[in-house]
């Protein structure tokens, strides 16, 4: 898989966000029956989030 510019988003410091998404891979799994895993990008390189507030 060709990810570009993307990288995997630094989710590390945002525990509601991360609480929120195992919700929505649980709900998923009981939907479609099978483990579901639910994986965040972001766009640009890891320079360009170091420089955000």
């Amino acid at each position: 898989m060709d990810t570009g510019s993307y990288r995997f988003a630094d989710l590390k410091h945002n525990e509601q966000l991360l609480q929120d998404i195992r919700q929505l891979e649980s709900k998923l799994e009981l939907q479609l029956g099978t483990e579901v895993a639910l994986i965040a990008y972001a766009k640009g390189t890891q320079e360009q989030s170091s420089n955000r507030p």
